[in-house]
């Protein structure tokens, strides 16, 4: 192929890159911005029917325990039209997902809630990211118990994506209720390399 993808886990997000081997971004990283509401990404590339710039891509996130799409990077290899570059002159490509129809799971039919990233530093100075969830989004401020699930690495790390346990004790009955007030908790979920 003339194209070589890989994916990173940026602070609990996948992102999507491609490193083409011919064409004016040879050599170059290009990050692909798929739109979506972000999460886990898996991908395939279509290399057996010669086309490696077409990727059946399986995206997993809040809302979503994986629903499969298709994207085609191919302007990548022969042109660069798609690609932009960012305000630190970074080339990247937005690709809209073409969700296969019938392979496409529906959202759960639980409420779920949108993780967001927050950075703090930490005693020793070292920079902490972490996935935080909160069942009112309206109020984010309102004060509200808080739990705190820490991950570590370096062999793996948490990522953004669906996750029973966290809607379950922020939303529902469960065996956390003793620790909800009001009918709100903070989910705290720190993660990074040890």
């Amino acid at each position: 192929s003339d194209l070589v993808l890989f994916r990173a886990n940026v602070e609990g997000w996948h992102e999507l890159y491609a490193l083409p081997l011919k064409g004016p971004y040879k050599g170059k990283v290009v990050e692909v911005k798929l739109d979506w509401e972000g999460g886990v990404i898996g991908y395939s590339t279509n290399d057996a029917n010669n086309k490696p710039g077409e990727l059946l891509i399986k995206l997993t996130s809040y809302r979503s325990s994986g629903r499969l799409a298709r994207v085609d990077i191919s302007s990548l290899l022969p042109s660069s039209s798609d690609v932009e570059l960012d305000d630190s002159g970074v080339p990247y490509m937005r690709v809209q997902p073409v969700d296969c129809a019938l392979a496409t799971p529906e959202e759960p039919h639980v409420r779920t809630i949108r993780p967001k990233l927050l950075k703090f530093k930490s005693f020793d100075g070292l920079h902490v990211s972490c996935i935080y969830y909160h069942p009112d989004e309206d109020e984010p401020r309102k004060k509200a118990p808080v739990v705190i699930g820490i991950h570590g690495g370096p062999a793996s790390q948490a990522t953004v994506k669906y996750k029973t346990y966290v809607c379950t004790l922020l939303c529902y009955t469960s065996p956390f209720r003793s620790l909800r007030r009001d009918n709100f908790t903070i989910f705290l979920y720190i993660f990074g390399s040890c």
